[in-house]
């Protein structure tokens, strides 16, 4: 594959790092427009699009050197660089920005639901890009490939259902949790190419997603009540 694309000195210019700010810029890009669409602040939207990426990579590296503590073997060093050695916990990156991103929103008072699908739709890009980076990187070419796939197909899903959400009068919040659903889904069938905790991420956004689909389908699950056999009158009393 293609991990580095230039070196200078002591600085390494990889792949996986300016796939993954071309993502974070089209990200910026599909933010802003779902921004200008609700009527809401792009300054300020992108300001918290800003912080939850530095959050995001803070995040995903912290998880990287949890997951992998054998990789620095100890060194400062290893683990500050990230140019010099690179390398970020996809779970922990997307985990970590999009909490900071819906505690913003939340803030900002938006509304919850409509910010959570122009997040997703955002973070969707950076995935896809991220990924690319990856398989360029040589981390697992099959895996990662079918990943990539996935992740299109998933984004190409969603923006056909946002386009039809008046005519099969959907709920703001379903084009979220099918997101969460698909790459949930996505996730655990490649799990059992790679780690069983990869299994365990998929279920958790699968399950998460479906609550969700639930909570905003409005369907209401009534416990069955039973009947009590009826009663005749006799005199003063009922048998």
């Amino acid at each position: 594959m293609w991990p580095t694309l230039i070196s200078i000195g002591p600085i390494d210019i990889h792949s996986f790092g300016v796939l993954l700010f071309l993502g974070f810029f089209l990200g910026a890009f599909k933010l802003w427009q779902k921004a200008k669409e609700a009527g809401w602040e792009e300054t300020a939207v992108m300001d918290g699009w800003l912080i939850a990426g530095a959050g995001a990579v803070i995040t995903g590296r912290l998880g990287y050197i949890l997951f992998y503590p054998e990789v620095f073997g100890g060194s400062w060093y290893k683990m500050i660089f990230l140019t010099k050695f690179p390398g970020l916990s996809a779970e922990t990156a997307w985990l970590g920005g999009l909490i900071i991103l819906l505690v913003w929103g939340f803030k900002q008072k938006l509304n919850f639901w409509t910010w959570f699908e122009a997040v997703v739709a955002a973070v969707l890009l950076v995935e896809i890009m991220a990924h690319l980076g990856s398989l360029l990187a040589g981390a697992g070419w099959l895996a990662e490939t079918i990943r990539v796939a996935g992740l299109v197909l998933v984004y190409g899903l969603l923006n056909f259902w946002e386009k039809r959400y008046r005519i099969l009068n959907l709920k703001e919040g379903v084009l979220a949790a099918a997101y969460l659903i698909l790459t949930g889904v996505l996730s655990f069938g490649l799990g059992w190419r790679q780690s069983q905790p990869y299994q365990w991420w998929g279920v958790g956004l699968a399950v998460a997603g479906g609550l969700i689909l639930w909570f905003r389908s409005g369907i209401i699950i009534k416990a069955p009540v039973k009947k009590l056999p009826s009663r005749k009158k006799r005199g003063f009393d009922y048998v």
